[in-house]
């Protein structure tokens, strides 16, 4: 997973259609309050690559960079609890609902 946070690391520039994506995975077996009944992977993109020999000869059409997995196991409750901690209060004593699942 270090090399996918390297590839991260070394973009300079996002391009048209930079994508983040967030799938979530359910396991339908495990009760529903299980902390680990969903799983979230992340996925990135830069978008249109820069690189102009990937463009295939007598086409117009720009390539896009491929998706690359950002995580290798995150639960819904770890991402949601990433979010809460990242976000910050802009007015005193605003609420931030959690997540439901049901």
């Amino acid at each position: 997973m270090v090399k996918n946070f390297e590839r991260l690391a070394a973009i300079d520039e996002l391009n048209y259609l930079t994508m983040i994506v967030f799938r979530l995975f359910e396991k339908k077996n495990t009760k529903k309050d299980d902390p680990t009944r969903f799983r979230v992977a992340i996925s990135f993109s830069p978008g249109i690559s820069t690189d102009l020999k990937k463009r295939e000869a007598e086409s117009h059409v720009l390539p896009v960079e491929p998706l690359f997995s950002l995580n290798a196991n995150v639960t819904l409750k770890e991402l949601e609890d990433f979010f809460r901690s990242s976000l910050v209060d802009l007015e005193p004593g605003s609420y931030i609902p959690p997540i439901t699942t049901s």
